[in-house]
């Protein structure tokens, strides 16, 4: 099982390294298969630099994330594919709370927004 999140795991830190480089340029492909959800949000983490305060309901979360782009992206718009991609699979919300920080609840137990 490990051999097979290999390439997952290898995909994400190419992706990851391109951001490092050109974050508002076109970065690169995204690409998730049966992908828990820890790792999503260590990418989304790595690229918006927010520090997750993630709820222990989504940490025991057994939902996969499985999607993929068809071009490269950039950062911002990276980071709405993975909100969009993890509320509809997961039923996880990211709430920003300030500069630093975001919320990472299940839709559940997310407040609601007026």
């Amino acid at each position: 099982m490990a051999m097979r999140k290999l390439p997952l795991l290898l995909l994400a830190c190419l992706f990851l390294a391109r951001f490092a480089a050109i974050a508002d340029e076109p970065g690169g492909m995204m690409y998730f298969k049966d992908s828990d959800i820890a790792q999503v949000l260590d990418i989304y983490q790595k690229i918006s630099g927010l520090e997750l305060v993630i709820d222990p309901g989504v940490k025991h979360s057994n939902a996969k994330i499985t999607f993929q782009t068809d071009k490269p992206v950039a950062k911002e718009e990276a980071l709405k594919l993975l909100e969009k991609v993890l509320a509809g699979q997961a039923h996880v919300v990211i709430t920003k709370t300030d500069d630093k920080h975001a919320s990472v609840k299940l839709k559940d137990t997310a407040p609601s927004v007026p």
